[in-house]
């Protein structure tokens, strides 16, 4: 008698009506740009000179994780509401966001982490402004009563609460393991390579985004399917930061030859790392699955 609840009815239904047609490749190559258009938007926020080193790590340890799975709707929804609330010329779309989570509470149930970062931003934005921001607190209740509009209603996040309150799963199933079980070189190369040069200069970032980079990081190492959304938050920030450190070196004596060397000779050195890494990965996912149907 116990009451399921399909968090991802609705892509499950596309899958479904898709996978006769397109069969596995044109899945793969739907999910793939899902991921890719999810990290690429991101830099819309930042300036891209210097932004190789941090692409190439996130990328890298993006993708053990990439597959035609329904993670990956949330992860392009979670960048779409990233750079709506942090690009100044995108904040004018935020009132299509209640659009947006009806949407994406029917495609997947990691609605409710966006949810969360909504509403921190407008919590934060009212702190900073000393004032209430009634027009932002429509916009989060809107939001809230577009997630309501599934087949279950209030039972969604019920699921959700039941999943995140569940300690069990953090052992019980791979991807809610916490992230310091994973053995990954680049996900941890690019998570201190970023908590480096952003806690360097987190008083430049708004305090939103420091609230939610911190917090993302904190949920990312307690599972590992959190972990791509600190990754989308942290990417740009992370490039910012290298600029700022950029321009720093810039005012000492010889301060920016120094910078370029090394900034050059780590990319080389992350980018063959990231290059054995992947092939590995590959490697290792061919022969795990060759026991498996097809």
């Amino acid at each position: 008698s116990y009451p399921f609840i399909d968090h991802e009815w609705l892509t499950n239904v596309v899958l479904a009506k898709l996978y006769p047609i397109i069969h596995t490749e044109g899945l793969s190559i739907i999910f793939a740009a899902l991921a890719i258009v999810s990290l690429l938007l991101q830099l819309g926020l930042v300036i891209r000179k210097l932004a190789f080193v941090p692409f190439v790590l996130a990328a890298a340890a993006l993708f053990p994780l990439i597959g035609i799975r329904p993670q990956l709707i949330t992860w392009f929804f979670f960048s779409i509401l990233l750079f709506i609330l942090f690009e100044k010329k995108a904040w004018g779309w935020r009132f299509f966001l209640p659009f947006i989570f009806l949407l994406w509470a029917n495609l997947h149930g990691g609605f409710g982490i966006g949810m969360v970062a909504l509403a921190v931003v407008i919590v934060v934005r009212i702190w900073v402004q000393k004032k209430l921001l009634y027009g932002d607190i429509m916009l989060v209740a809107l939001s809230i009563a577009a997630t309501l509009i599934n087949p279950y209603g209030i039972n969604l996040w019920k699921e959700l609460w039941m999943s995140i309150s569940d300690t069990s799963l953090r052992f019980a199933i791979a991807e809610w393991i916490p992230a310091l079980f994973v053995p990954s070189f680049a996900l941890w190369l690019f998570v201190g390579f970023s908590v480096f040069f952003v806690t360097r200069y987190k008083k430049k970032f708004h305090l939103s985004q420091a609230v939610l980079y911190y917090g993302l990081l904190l949920a990312g190492i307690s599972s590992i399917r959190h972990m791509p959304l600190f990754i989308l938050i942290a990417f740009p920030m992370t490039i910012m930061a290298i600029e700022w450190f950029s321009r720093e070196a810039n005012t000492y004596k010889g301060g920016k030859e120094r910078f370029q060397k090394a900034y050059v000779i780590f990319a080389i050195g992350a980018a063959f790392v990231v290059v054995v890494q992947v092939l590995l990965i590959i490697e290792g996912t061919k022969s795990s699955y060759s026991s498996y149907p097809k």
